[in-house]
C-alpha cells in the first residue's frame, strides 16, 4: 500500500557557510510517497523518505516531521 505524506519542518544538512544561498531555495515541505507493503519498520520508512527528499533537492536530510496528506485538499 502506497500512501502520501507531507514532510515538513525539514532539517537540511547545510552546515557550511557557503550553503546560505542554497538554503533559500530549499522547500519547507515536500510530498512523499511511502510504500507500507515493503517497509520493515521505521528504519526502512525513514530511508524511503530521506531518499525522496534528497532526490528532489540534492541535499541530505537531518530530520523532518510527517503528517497525513491528501494532495487534492491542499490545492
Amino acid at each position: 500500500m502506497i500512501i502520501t505524506l507531507l514532510a515538513y519542518n525539514i532539517q537540511w544538512d547545510t552546515e557550511e557557510e557557503s550553503d546560505i544561498e542554497a538554503i533559500k531555495d530549499l522547500p519547507e515541505r515536500v510530498e512523499v510517497e511511502v510504500n507500507l507493503s515493503d517497509q520493515e519498520g521505521w528504519t526502512e520508512l525513514n530511508h524511503q523518505i530521506c531518499n525522496q527528499l534528497s532526490d528532489e533537492t540534492g541535499w541530505c536530510v537531518l530530520g523532518y516531521q510527517l503528517k497525513g496528506y491528501e494532495p487534492t485538499l491542499e490545492k
